[in-house]
């Protein structure tokens, strides 16, 4: 309850006690902690704006209910003056310490941030003749193989078959099975992902009929390709895949006991797979293309302005091992003069692992004659 200046000052009235039949005026004589006779207005004014503010500034001066009126022991103006600055002090400092916590936690390191992500990767894709999307792989190291681009699986599949020639041993009484590195051609990777080990009958009918025209090993599905934002143009050889800052979770392993059958529906989509492989035992299949590594240099390239440039040197890469940097402007490879992106991916396109590859580079106004020996690459 707040009572202003005026009323402070005012004489003392007679109160009734509580459980009395008059009123009793206090005697003249007892302090009350009001000082009588009046003050000045600007004061008045001054301590009602204050009162109605921080109220908290006059005491209650209570004593036993009955035995005399409660008054207000009433502060000086310095007084008042005095504790608000103590109190804005220590508000100030609160606010303070409570600005370094916060800065101290925006600069900390994350240490659960995987430093590969917001990076953009260039990763040269396929189109088969069956109109589908293939990039290569390779897993825990070994490879390539071809899987491919299918954003209405729910996960990785690796066919039994290129599980059996990496090693990748299904885990016994898991429906996952664990792998450790995943490697795309144009540099992205991922670790510690889980893949499903078994034959979907897309695959088994597609390759048993040599219809895509390549040898299809697996399926890159949603717990991969979620991890990044595709960007696709059909009228360029590469997709951009850029690295997000999220695990997608794994879909629900199916339970059934394990010598229990899937369910009927799922045994007759699986019987397309023989009967695929049936059929080319009749027709016959189309030739395959033999799947070998290719040379690689570790450069993403740009044109720009009428020129190629190097728009980023992969780490450890032989233009980086060669002194190749970022923002030279690339003029010939292997004798070839390079006026486009693809007069340059044409120039390189047979290159083995091991080959020596001279480039010609223009770093400002000097011109450097580079030698790379190509490493392996997908």
């Amino acid at each position: 309850m707040l009572l202003q200046s005026r009323t402070l000052l005012a004489a003392p009235k007679p109160t009734m006690p509580l459980g009395a039949s008059k009123p009793v005026a206090q005697p003249r004589g007892e302090k009350t902690g009001a000082r009588p006779g009046r003050m000045p207005a600007a004061f008045g004014h001054f301590s009602d704006l204050v009162g109605r503010r921080v109220g908290f500034l006059f005491i209650l001066d209570s004593r036993e209910a009955g035995a005399a009126p409660v008054a207000f022991r009433r502060r000086s103006p310095r007084r008042i003056l005095m504790v608000i600055q103590e109190r804005n002090v220590l508000m100030n400092r609160r606010l303070a310490r409570f600005g370094v916590l916060l800065a101290l936690v925006a600069l900390a390191p994350d240490k659960a941030r995987d430093p590969e992500v917001g990076k953009s990767y260039q990763v040269p894709y396929r189109l088969t003749d069956t109109n589908h999307f293939l990039v290569r792989v390779r897993i825990n190291g070994k490879g390539p193989f071809n899987f491919l681009v299918d954003t209405g699986a729910p996960a990785l599949f690796v066919a039994t078959e290129t599980a059996r020639k990496i090693g990748l041993e299904p885990a016994k009484g898991e429906f996952w099975t664990p792998v450790e590195r995943l490697d795309f051609e144009g540099g992205a990777r991922l670790t510690h992902i889980k893949a499903r080990v078994e034959d979907p009958f897309q695959l088994v009918g597609m390759n048993a009929l040599g219809l895509p025209g390549v040898s299809i090993d697996g399926i890159l599905g949603f717990t991969v390709l979620a991890r990044f934002r595709l960007e696709l143009d059909p009228t360029r050889d590469r997709m951009t895949w850029t690295r997000l800052d999220f695990e997608p979770p794994d879909p629900p392993a199916p339970r059934r006991e394990a010598n229990e059958l899937p369910p009927a529906e799922v045994q007759a989509m699986n019987m397309l797979g023989p009967v695929a492989k049936f059929a080319a035992a009749l027709v016959g299949r189309q030739p395959e293309e033999r799947l070998r590594p290719r040379g690689s240099l570790g450069l993403e390239l740009d044109e720009a302005d009428g020129a190629v440039r190097v728009v980023r040197v992969l780490a450890e890469s032989p233009a980086a091992r060669g002194g190749v940097r970022d923002g030279d402007r690339l003029t010939r490879i292997l004798d070839y003069d390079v006026a486009s992106v693809k007069a340059a991916r044409e120039a390189v396109a047979n290159v083995s692992p091991g080959d020596r590859v001279p480039i010609t580079v223009r770093r400002g106004e000097e011109v450097q004659e580079l030698t790379l020996t190509a490493g392996e690459g997908l």
